[in-house]
């Protein structure tokens, strides 16, 4: 199941990715906002994918896009918002690129692939302090903004943001300091389980949800009120639960 989320968002963000990929002259930051929605397919994608076949190459690949997505977040967030004179997605696509070729070779040339070690650390390290960066980047940005509802919206959606990269780096940290285990020697469904570690997707989730309501804000060209998103999917999440709660009855039924 835990694979099949990760996929499903994966699918959500090239969707988002080609959906505004056709308009990408009318935005001014369309074109960051398709390679964020790109970066988060192919680590999405690639770490569902790991889950399914744990002796594969797809464990160089999500460790690279988490060292490259606060880079893309930033780049978006600069142009979206019209910032002047912005460096700061500059510097971290640079650090970023750095330290996934580092990672790379630790992990290729080096001897690393067994396992946790060194390299995983350097990136979950990187993730975090890229990400408490951005965060008082945009904390700052918010100080100056005098406009109340722009205030209130932007509040909401650093509320947002800093939610989803707190659950994408507590869910990589459990996982890092789960033991050591031979995948070859276990079933499939525990080494999906092993891989994933003891917390739900809900990272996952959460990413996907905010590149929908950085979506909304890019096509609406305004920053739209979360509760004014909340209230138009609620009706579509109680049916969605009713849904849920029918096929699960039915199956439990059915044995």
């Amino acid at each position: 199941m835990n694979s099949i989320i990760y996929l499903l968002v994966a699918f959500g963000s090239l969707l988002l990715a080609i959906q505004n990929g056709r308009s990408l002259n009318r935005y001014t930051a369309t074109g960051s906002f398709v390679i964020l929605c790109s970066i988060a397919f192919i680590g999405f994608g690639s770490f569902g994918l790991h889950l399914i076949w744990a002796p594969s190459y797809f464990h160089f690949v999500y460790p690279m896009t988490a060292a490259l997505l606060p880079a893309t977040l930033m780049g978006f967030l600069v142009r979206w918002l019209e910032v002047p004179e912005h460096k700061a997605d500059n510097v971290l696509w640079g650090l970023g690129l750095c330290v996934g070729a580092i990672f790379v070779s630790l992990k290729y040339f080096l001897d690393f692939q067994d396992g946790t070690g060194i390299p995983e650390y350097l990136i979950s390290f990187w993730f975090f302090g890229s990400c408490a960066f951005g965060i008082a980047w945009l904390w700052n940005l918010l100080e100056e903004s005098t406009e109340i509802h722009r205030i209130i919206r932007l509040q909401q959606l650093l509320a947002l943001i800093l939610l989803t990269l707190l659950f994408l780096l507590l869910e990589g940290w459990v996982r890092l300091l789960l033991p050591d285990l031979d995948l070859a020697e276990i079933p499939t469904l525990q080494q999906i389980a092993t891989l994933q570690g003891p917390l739900p997707p809900l990272g996952a989730v959460l990413s996907m949800l905010t590149l929908y309501v950085l979506h909304l804000n890019l096509r609406q060209t305004r920053l739209i009120s979360l509760q004014e998103f909340f209230s138009g999917i609620v009706a579509h999440g109680i049916t969605a639960l009713v849904l849920t709660l029918a096929i699960s009855l039915s199956l439990f039924l059915g044995g």
